[in-house]
């Protein structure tokens, strides 16, 4: 199955507007419409590696028994108030996050 077009059409310019609006991002028509031929482009190399044969007899780069991995051990981090000093915003010893959710606290879907 092919996902790549050649062209951006109306619906993909519609999913990047979408997606931008999504993620509260101000996007003018000209950087919408580049929006969508960056997604047609990134779908087209999803399908040139969904052709990739992995079952050529190659050993894994990761989870390789050979792989020697590093020992697991607790180290303790007194980095705390540095971090909070770095904050924007806190209210005591936590970040004030701001609000992302729409105002009936449903987010937006794709």
């Amino acid at each position: 199955m092919a996902l790549r077009k050649q062209g951006v059409g109306a619906q993909e310019i519609a999913l990047a507007a979408r997606i931008a609006s999504n993620a509260r991002i101000f996007m003018d028509e000209e950087e919408t419409i580049d929006l969508a031929g960056f997604i047609n482009e990134f779908m087209g190399y999803a399908d040139e590696l969904a052709g990739v044969a992995v079952s050529a007899g190659g050993e894994p780069s990761l989870g390789s028994p050979r792989a020697r991995a590093r020992e697991d051990a607790v180290r303790r981090s007194d980095v705390r108030d540095a971090v909070l000093d770095a904050a924007p915003t806190r209210s005591g010893s936590f970040f004030v996050v701001p609000r992302i959710l729409d105002p009936q606290g449903e987010e937006g879907s794709l």
